[in-house]
């Protein structure tokens, strides 16, 4: 589980790929509703390949600019990919609006950590367990989104992290992977959410440490549990008890 959101894009980069700390003025007024996309609705995915492109490519300039006006990777076919959305605007919109996307890649797919971000690893055995493990990126939220909060207290990113940890747990994995800055590890930390870093740390842009991490879900709920109850209740409405 990951609780985020920042004046930049809230995960994925190709640089960073993990949580980060609120800092923006939230609004109490937007509702967020997320869930995994089904293989059936392309026209849902290609409303996230444009969301990420335009953060990463336009905004950031941290990929190149795709004339399709997707940004698409190796991971996109093999993932599981999840949204958040706001209920529709005025007339004449009828549909929900994408504000957030993230994905899950397994171990079997070729996680992000051995290949493009390899160098994070310093050539170390696979640090994690494939049986349970699953990594999370492109995790990415649209910029009028950024630090808004519904009347529950939870924001864009929260809505996210909760459907992926209850997906997760349905399907067995227990081991959330991410690629995030330092300092954002630190950061979750005092949130009460137990990420630990691992590997070495790695400045893919200049004054930018980044770092491998993990984060294990059952420790993570018996810590919110008692540190942070209403999180832990917040959290768990939707899965199995972890502890």
């Amino acid at each position: 589980m990951a609780i985020a959101q920042t004046d930049r894009p809230d995960m994925d980069t190709p640089h960073m790929d993990g949580p980060q700390p609120d800092m923006d003025t939230p609004h109490m007024d937007t509702l967020f509703s997320a869930r995994a996309l089904l293989p059936d609705e392309p026209l849902a995915l290609d409303a996230a390949f444009r969301l990420r492109h335009a953060v990463f490519a336009h905004e950031l300039g941290w990929v190149p600019g795709a004339r399709c006006g997707r940004e698409r990777d190796r991971c996109d076919d093999l993932a599981t990919h999840f949204a958040v959305y706001t209920p529709p605007g005025p007339p004449p919109a009828t549909s929900p609006r994408l504000v957030g996307y993230a994905r899950v890649l397994l171990p079997e797919h070729g996680l992000m950590l051995q290949r493009e971000f390899s160098a994070l690893l310093t050539g170390q055995p696979r640090p994690w367990d494939p049986r349970v493990a699953f990594e999370v990126s492109r995790f990415v939220v649209r910029s009028g989104q950024r630090g808004r909060l519904g009347p529950d207290g939870r924001g864009a990113v929260e809505h996210l992290a909760r459907a992926i940890a209850t997906w997760a747990i349905a399907h067995g994995r227990t081991e959330w992977l991410s690629v995030c800055e330092v300092r954002h590890v630190r950061a979750l930390r005092l949130r009460g959410l137990p990420f630990a870093r691992f590997g070495r740390v790695v400045e893919y842009q200049s004054g930018v440490p980044v770092c491998a991490a993990r984060l294990d879900l059952p420790r993570a709920a018996a810590r919110l549990r008692v540190r942070r109850p209403a999180d832990y209740a917040w959290y768990m409405e939707r899965m199995r008890p972890l502890c």
